[in-house]
This record gives structure tokens, C-alpha cells and sequence, in this order.
């Protein structure tokens, strides 16, 4: 009997498909052998079935599905370029850990505004730890020393990868500002450690979804004079590096100095003149404006005897100890340990030395009595000085908590212009109480003195002489935000301006945005009329939300939508630049004047920035070596 030879059966050849990478991060290595590179260690696969890969990325990798199509496109081609094709090896996982490593230590030594040599010193740090802790269990102790030993962190290691760091923020700002509606700049200068003129250059930038992004865009030095010329030149140079778009340029904030806002040969009217700058505005810090308005307080009578009292205990070191030590033995519970010094260029030095000064008044009459002082201790108990001091303190208060409220990120400029008009009918307000020798709610240390003495009566008119010049220096100023207040009235509420004032509002905009080409006044004015007329809005408005959210996405009032995006976009101080400034002095100290112009930008950057450098893309672009411990180990050559 004879049997036929059983036929065998065809296997189904199977192909790999090159979707697979970018969809469950499948690389394929030969003919035969695949990677999953979202492994560690990157796993192989020999079969090409779909559904066995698709299970695989489900059971292992579900989380890296809700990543951005950019952030794992980025996040394999990385891990991609680890695979060694030439030599048919899989990825060297703790390479690749090291130098990752090395850049989020870099990130944080920049962060923390420490020296560069601090990464050996971090790792020595480790080392020592990883001893203490794992001296019951040799072989993990020596796994780890060996993991920390191959992370490279010398100083031009930590140098090169603070480089890498900043040009990727700045690649990602440049991006944006391809992307963005429109931006504006602020500029500030100061003078580091080395006598070094350093100018900061921040950007805000607004987005067709109404987003708000600020960031530092630059910083550049000048090593000769600072004047308009250079500093335009440098400008200009800093635009042309990074291909900015000036079409969409809207305003320039400056701390106002005679450089900078100069109207002939200033460097903002030098950007003006210049045929690559669009039309634009130009704003004077409204912080700088309101600290000029404060120092027209004229309260030097109490402000000079307090500060040479407070030089006599501070000036010598006796007196000093001996004061504080009064301070103990007097209340010992006292939140108070001592006075403090008067600074003028510190914005809100005076109202805190004020304070601190009344607060500790009781102990300062004492100790001035034991040093024999008796013209000062009877200064202390004169009453018409003591009441000029309590509304010194109280109005300086009042003015340090308006300072503060225009102080911050992202603030919108009308509510700024708000702060000032409220300080200003603050200053109204206080004024009509002491014209009736009535005292204002505000001022409560003056009322308490007040209330404490039955003897005395209180007199405004002196009080007026004080403060009226400081309610005629607000009125004088802010002029450049004046144009801006009745935008924002209707920006905050449509409701808010009447048929009668669209006159008035349209004029305003030609006189913002001269030339706009980009506005179309007649249909402006029936956006205008309509706006408060549609139920969604005022349904939006209702329930508490943002109207122009809902604008920006329905894509209604085109004309008003791209006045409301321009006036966000302006800058209504300087405040990211001074706060910048009191990090570059804390980064390019004494110890370290030797740090370079370029490196300190980048520092700076990574300092002041919101954004997170792309370290996946950034280690697909370079080859990943372990640290040899000596000065040179680099994974890139640099120059430092």
C-alpha cells in the first residue's frame, strides 16, 4: 500500500512595513530582524505580523500614544540612530542613559546659575552617596558606581551641552515667530560684573488661538560706548541672525533712558527710520514711570532723620549688636530683628525701611536715650514729625503694593493702565479727606496715631502739600498708554463704550496703528455696533467666561480680533528684563568674571525660559561616548 508523500504546507512570507515605525516604533534592522526602540533594551522581532506588534506597543507603550506626533516622530529617530547598523549591534543602553543624563545635569546647573565645573564635583557627590547606601549589597553598589562613572560632566562637557540646550530654545522661539499673529520686544540695559553693557531682549508673542508666549529672544554686549548707534547695530545684527519677520512687529517697551527713546537719534527712532522696520509703537516702562511719579513724595524731612538714625546703629558695629540685643530683651517674640538700610535704586526700599523703622520705634527712643541722643529722642516724640512719618509709611505702602501690582509675567497691558488709574483716584480720594481734615480709611497707621491722642487735631493741609505732587506727576505721565485705555475698556467689555464714543475709538486706532491697511474702519464700526448685540457673546459673559476665546475660534469679527491681538501682544513694562538683570548678576559674579558674552546668553536663556530644549532630537544628532574622566571628554568637538 502505498501513501502519497504529504505535500508541505507554504509558509505566508511576511514583509515589513515601514508605517510600523513611526506607529508603534518598530525599526527595521535586516532582511529578517525588526526593534522595538521604545524598549530598553530594544527588543527584536523576526516575524512581520502586524497584529503581534500592534499587541506589543498596546501592552508596553500605551502611554507614548498620547505624546504630540512630533515628540515620538522625534523620540524614535533618536533611539533609531543608537542601533549601530555597521557593526550589528543593539543600542548601548547605558551610553545613551549617560548622555541623557548629562544633559538634564547641565540643565539644572544652568538653572541653578551654578559654575560648570560643578558637574565632576555633582558626580563625586553621587559617588560618595551610592557607597553610604548600597554597603550591604557589593554587586548593586558597583553597578551603580559604574552607571554614575560613564555619565560624562566636564566642564566643557556641561559647557558644550548648556550650547546645545539654548540654540534648541532659540530654534523653537524662531519657529514660532513663523507661526505667530504678531510680537513685540522690550529692551533693557545694564552693566554686568566686568563693566560689560549688557542688553537683554525679551519677546512676547500671540498666537492665532489667542495663546500668549513670552521669552527671552537675546542678549548682546557692548564692549565700547553705549550709544544709540551701537546699540541699533548690535539689534539689527541679532534680527538678521535669526530671520525674524519685522511685518509682524507691533511695539517696542524701553526703560526709557535718552538712548533709547531719543526722538532724533535715539535708538528706537533709529529703528523707526530704518526701511526693514514696519510701523510701530513705542512705550516708556509703565513701572519706571510710576517709581518717578513716587519720588515726587516730598517727605525728605522724615526720610533724612530716619536714615541718619538708622546709619548711627548700623554704622558701627557696637552700637549694632547692642541694638539687637535691646530688640531680645524687650520682646523677644518680636517679628522684627532689626532695622534696615535706605536704598534709592531699590524700588521698594523706602517703604520697607519706613516700616521697619515705625514698627521698631518704642526700641529706637530707648536705645537712642542710653547713647545719650536726647535731640533725636525728642524728634521721636514730636507730633508733628511722628504724624508726617506714620502717612509716609502708609502712603509708601500703598504705593510699594501698586509697584507690585504691576510687576509679573504676561500681564496684560490695560489691566496695568488699571492699576495706575486706580492709584491715581487713590490719590484723589485721600487728598478730598484731608481738604475736610477727615483721614482716609487707607491710612491706618495715621489714624491709630490720631486715635490715640485726644489732644491733638487733625490738619490736612500740610498732608496736601506732601502728596499733591505725586497726583500731578501721574496725570503728567503715561501719555503712551493713554490711547490704549479705551481699547481696553471695550476689550474687557463691549458693553462698556457708548454709540457716541465710537468716534473717539476709531480715532484712536488710526492714530495706533498709522497706515493699517489691514483694517477695513467701515465694517470696524458695525463689528463695534453688533458685538454687544450677539447672544453668544452675552452668554459667554454670563457664565463668567472668555469672549474672545470664543471669537478666536468661531472666527467672527476679524477686524477687532486683529486689534485685540496686537494691543495683547505689547509689552507694558520692562519687568522680564530687570528680573533677567538680578539673575545675570548672580550668574557672572566676581568669581566668575571671566565667563564669556556667548555663554552667558546661553545661560540667561536657559535661565529665563519656559521651554524645555528637545533632548531626544538633540542626542539623534550627535555620537554618544562614555566619560573617560579627563577634561576632553567630549562627545562633539568644541571650542569652549
Amino acid at each position: 500500500m502505498e501513501f502519497d508523500e504529504p505535500v508541505a504546507k507554504k509558509s505566508k512570507k511576511r514583509f515589513y512595513n515601514s508605517q510600523w515605525e513611526n506607529q508603534y516604533g518598530l525599526v527595521q534592522f535586516d532582511r529578517n530582524t525588526a526593534f522595538c526602540v521604545l524598549c530598553e533594551p530594544p527588543k527584536p522581532f523576526i516575524h512581520f505580523l502586524k497584529t503581534n506588534h500592534e499587541n506589543h506597543y498596546l501592552n508596553f507603550h500605551r502611554e507614548f500614544s498620547t505624546k504630540k506626533e512630533s515628540d515620538r516622530i522625534s523620540h524614535i529617530t533618536m533611539r533609531k540612530s543608537l542601533l549601530s547598523y555597521e557593526g550589528a549591534e543593539r543600542i548601548d543602553a547605558s551610553v545613551a542613559t549617560g548622555t541623557r543624563i548629562s544633559f538634564l545635569m547641565a540643565q539644572e546647573i544652568a538653572k541653578e546659575m551654578l559654575p560648570f565645573e560643578h558637574g565632576e564635583g555633582l558626580k563625586t557627590i553621587v559617588k560618595k552617596f551610592n557607597r553610604e547606601l548600597f554597603n550591604t549589597c557589593p554587586k548593586l553598589q558597583k553597578e551603580v558606581e559604574e552607571a554614575i562613572s560613564n555619565v560624562p560632566l566636564s566642564r566643557r562637557i556641561i559647557t558644550n551641552r548648556i550650547q546645545l540646550m539654548s540654540e534648541n530654545i532659540y530654534s523653537q522661539i524662531d519657529d514660532d515667530l513663523q507661526r505667530c499673529d504678531c510680537f513685540s520686544f522690550q529692551l533693557d540695559e545694564s552693566t554686568d560684573v566686568s563693566d560689560i553693557a549688557q542688553v537683554l531682549v525679551f519677546i512676547r508673542m500671540v498666537f492665532p488661538d489667542l495663546t500668549l508666549k513670552e521669552e527671552c529672544f537675546g542678549l548682546f554686549s557692548l564692549h565700547d560706548r553705549t550709544t544709540a548707534d551701537e546699540l541699533f547695530k548690535h539689534f539689527e545684527i541679532l534680527l538678521e541672525s535669526r530671520n525674524v519677520p519685522l511685518e509682524k512687529l507691533v511695539s517696542i517697551t524701553s526703560d526709557g533712558a535718552a538712548t533709547m527713546t531719543g526722538n532724533q537719534n535715539g535708538f528706537l527712532a533709529k529703528c523707526r527710520n530704518n526701511k526693514k522696520f514696519p510701523f510701530f509703537n513705542v512705550y516708556h516702562c509703565i513701572i519706571h514711570q510710576q517709581v518717578l511719579c513716587a519720588k515726587a513724595l516730598r517727605i525728605n524731612d522724615v526720610i533724612d532723620e530716619v536714615v541718619t538714625i538708622i546709619n548711627f546703629i548700623r554704622g558701627r558695629a557696637l552700637n549694632h549688636r547692642q541694638f539687637k540685643q535691646l530688640i531680645k530683651d524687650m520682646d523677644e517674640n518680636s517679628d522684627e530683628s532689626d532695622v534696615i538700610y535706605y536704598t534709592e535704586v531699590r524700588w521698594l526700599s523706602k517703604a520697607n525701611m519706613l516700616q521697619r523703622f515705625a514698627n521698631l520705634l518704642p526700641v529706637i527712643r530707648d536705645f537712642l536715650l542710653i547713647k545719650g541722643k536726647e535731640e533725636w529722642v525728642n524728634k521721636l516724640h514730636d507730633f508733628k514729625w511722628l504724624s508726617l512719618l506714620m502717612y509716609a509709611v502708609d502712603l509708601t505702602l500703598i504705593i510699594n503694593s501698586i509697584n507690585k501690582k504691576l510687576q509679573g509675567k504676561c500681564k496684560v497691558v490695560w489691566d496695568q493702565i488699571q492699576v495706575i488709574r486706580d492709584f491715581e483716584l487713590t490719590l484723589v480720594n485721600i487728598i478730598k479727606h484731608c481738604e475736610v481734615n477727615s483721614i482716609d480709611e487707607r491710612l491706618q497707621r495715621l489714624k491709630k496715631l490720631f486715635g490715640e491722642s485726644s489732644e491733638e487735631r487733625f490738619n490736612g493741609e500740610s498732608l496736601i502739600k506732601v502728596t499733591m505732587p505725586i497726583l500731578d506727576e501721574v496725570k503728567k505721565r503715561f501719555k503712551d498708554f493713554r490711547d490704549l485705555e479705551i481699547i481696553g475698556e471695550i476689550a474687557v467689555n463691549p458693553f462698556a463704550i457708548k454709540f457716541e464714543r465710537y468716534g473717539e475709538l476709531i480715532e484712536t486706532i488710526k492714530r495706533l496703528f498709522s497706515n493699517a491697511d489691514w483694517i477695513d474702519f467701515s465694517e470696524l464700526v458695525n463689528e463695534f455696533e453688533s458685538l454687544p448685540r450677539d447672544n453668544k457673546i452675552n452668554a459667554v459673559i454670563a457664565s463668567g467666561g472668555n469672549m474672545w476665546n470664543v471669537i478666536a475660534a468661531n472666527k467672527q469679527y476679524p477686524n477687532f480680533l486683529k486689534i485685540y491681538k496686537k494691543i495683547l501682544s505689547v509689552f507694558g513694562s520692562t519687568y522680564l528684563s530687570e528680573s533677567g538683570f538680578s539673575f545675570m548678576k548672580k550668574i557672572k559674579t566676581s568669581e566668575r568674571s571671566r565667563l564669556t558674552d556667548q555663554n552667558l546668553g546661553h545661560l540667561m536663556n536657559i535661565k529665563t525660559s519656559q521651554r524645555e530644549p528637545d533632548i531626544c532630537y538633540l542626542m539623534s544628532k550627535m555620537q554618544c561616548h562614555k566619560s573617560h574622566n579627563t577634561d576632553c571628554d567630549s562627545d562633539i568637538d568644541m571650542e569652549n
